[in-house]
């Protein structure tokens, strides 16, 4: 039997397990009941990319109240807390780019490389995404302001 107080609301899609773990303590914390969809079979952060994230769903009742709490929290707005993934990502573009530099200039004077594809290896280290999970996705309710 479905009632008005039981409808789910979807607030927010977070993409690393620990993120979402905060974010659920933070309104645990204040009473308000979470559900963490993954929260057991994904506890690696690149898992969670591939399943979508966790997504975390409140009591509708409860969303106006919940969204104030992640906002006063300043959380939308807040980088991502780990960068491990961060790291290895920019060390697997510095070795893969230094090499590409290291074997292109002398390629280039050799004539084996075209003088023209060398200030294109650095652009390309700069395009290449840092952070491999994404931003995390909010559906907060509209500001009461």
């Amino acid at each position: 039997m479905h009632r008005e107080g039981d409808a789910l609301a979807h607030i927010a899609t977070i993409t690393s397990r620990p993120h979402a773990l905060v974010v659920a303590t933070l309104l645990e914390n204040d009473g308000i009941p979470v559900w963490i969809d993954g929260d057991y079979h994904a506890s690696v952060d690149p898992i969670s990319v591939a399943l979508g994230g966790h997504r975390l769903t409140i009591p509708v009742s409860e969303w106006g109240r919940a969204s104030a709490l992640i906002r006063d929290a300043g959380l939308p707005w807040h980088g991502v807390a780990y960068r491990g993934g961060q790291r290895a990502v920019l060390r697997f573009v510095g070795v893969c780019y230094g090499t590409l530099l290291a074997l292109g200039i002398p390629g280039a004077f050799l004539g084996l490389v075209p003088y023209q594809a060398i200030p294109l290896i650095p652009l390309a280290a700069i395009t290449t995404p840092v952070d491999p999970r994404g931003p995390n996705d909010w559906h907060l309710a509209p500001d009461a302001e």
